[in-house]
């Protein structure tokens, strides 16, 4: 668990990182297929923003983007964004389930201190199904395989 968490973080990292080369993608896509290049929306049309607002300012001014940056804007920004908000979501549950169990795999080098507590953390949570007195008595053993 603890490399899973370690790789979910790097990876997150990554990914993250990958928002600012949008620059470097296009070219190596380019590079593959020289002909194709962004189409335009001849049926474009501008349109204004229409806010609900106390004061009214007047319509806001509208914005016209060309087929790059409409496609980093709308596609390119959009899909980074999911993948770094669904990873850091599964890095939470990852996080959790390691800070849970994460001690089965320390066991040969915690204190008696450390292991009297993380016993009391798996307690707390299975309390129906694991017992702290037989928990504590069996780790001893585990460490021994």
């Amino acid at each position: 668990m603890d490399v899973t968490t370690n790789l979910f973080t790097s990876l997150g990292d990554f990914i993250i990182n990958l928002r600012d080369k949008f620059d470097y993608f296009e070219s190596s896509a380019k590079e593959k297929n020289p002909e194709s290049d962004y189409m335009e929306d001849l049926s474009q049309r501008t349109r204004g923003r229409s806010l609900h607002q106390v004061f009214f300012d007047g319509s806001a001014p509208s914005v016209q983007l060309n087929g790059r940056e409409k496609f980093k804007v709308k596609t390119f920004l959009p899909i980074i964004v999911t993948l770094s908000v669904q990873l850091k979501q599964r890095l939470s549950s990852y996080k959790d389930v390691n800070h849970r169990f994460g001690f089965f795999s320390r066991l040969k080098t915690l204190n008696s201190e450390e292991l009297k507590q993380s016993c009391k953390d798996i307690v707390k949570i299975y309390y129906e199904d694991v017992s702290e007195k037989e928990l504590k008595m069996e780790c001893p053993h585990l460490t021994e395989t």
